[in-house]
């Protein structure tokens, strides 16, 4: 009985070591695949400067410091791997949950630096990317100027979190989207795309020029941005300079104005858009302001407001 008690034992610790060994031969080389891309420098530009950026590992604890990285991070799949996020950060709803570092204008360097963050993803504050990096922390600056570049920056986190399989599919399915609104734009003869006015604020009044993102959006869903011309990415401009250029559709992209009102401006009862109820102030200012992947959701947000469908 002891004998055969023994051989069951041996076999038992035999079969063990197999299946250790196996799999430790099929598991090796997907975790040596990773772990040789590391240590990764790459050289980008980010806001017309150059960067080298060198991450030493694959990076296990991430912090972002502005909220359109935290949704490149989250729709990467890398959730569980953001160990901390400004206060700014609110979506995805999972965002909310993740310790805090202070707001995106004045973030708390000791609260990052207690985090012990393996990699940093900052947005365009160059004195705080240089106290970070002074303190010996890996920091990547991500701060796109367009939606091309939003692209590209989402294949720089890809490639820097071992990720960048699935950013390329990200990427892949915003292009698909972005193609989407361009051939039914295409469609569209010159002479019906729609004159639009995008109200960033009120008091004083303000607009959306060259350089802006809400400018690239308006344009690639067919509308003509009645301040295309002024050279400014957010203009300040007068009530008369409007109501001269009539605009069919009105977006108002912040909280302080109503519809109601905008018929009782001086002058402005004669636009078109507001004779024809063609005022939209309903639109999540997150999907146009914010250079991350929801973009493409403003993009076809403000397609339907113009022309539906």
């Amino acid at each position: 009985m002891y004998i055969g008690k023994f051989w069951k034992k041996l076999m038992l610790l035999i079969i063990t070591w197999l299946i250790l060994f196996i799999l430790g031969g099929i598991l090796s080389p997907i975790i040596s695949a990773a772990e040789q891309k590391f240590p990764l420098t790459m050289e980008y530009s980010v806001m017309g400067k150059k960067r080298t950026l060198t991450v030493p590992k694959v990076p296990r604890r991430i912090i972002s410091l502005a909220p359109n990285n935290t949704e490149i991070l989250f729709a990467l799949g890398l959730k569980d791997r953001i160990v901390g996020v400004t206060n700014q950060c609110n979506y995805p709803p999972e965002a909310l949950e993740i310790a805090k570092v202070g707001d995106y204008w004045g973030e708390n360097l000791e609260k990052i630096v207690e985090l012990a963050p393996d990699l940093v993803i900052s947005g365009g504050r160059e004195e705080l990317v240089e106290k970070m990096e002074v303190l010996g922390l890996t920091v990547a600056v991500v701060w796109p100027t367009n939606l091309q570049e939003v692209l590209d920056f989402i294949l720089l986190v890809g490639k820097i979190t071992d990720c960048e399989a699935e950013a390329r599919q990200l990427i892949s399915g915003m292009e698909q989207r972005i193609l989407a609104v361009k051939n039914k734009v295409q469609t569209l003869p010159p002479d019906k795309r729609l004159r639009v006015y995008w109200e960033v604020w009120h008091d004083p009044l303000m607009s959306v020029g060259p350089g802006s993102f809400v400018q690239e959006l308006i344009e690639l869903a067919g509308g003509k941005n009645i301040f295309a011309d002024v050279g400014q990415d957010y203009p300040t401009i007068s009530a008369e300079m409007i109501i001269a250029r009539d605009p069919e559709v009105i977006f108002l992209g912040h909280m302080g104005s109503k519809i109601e009102n905008l018929g009782q401006r001086p002058g402005w009862s004669g636009i078109t858009a507001v004779k024809n109820g063609r005022i939209y102030a309903d639109i999540n200012e997150d999907l146009v302001y914010r250079p991350g992947p929801r973009l493409i959701e403003g993009l076809e947000e403000i397609y339907r407001r113009l022309y539906g469908g």
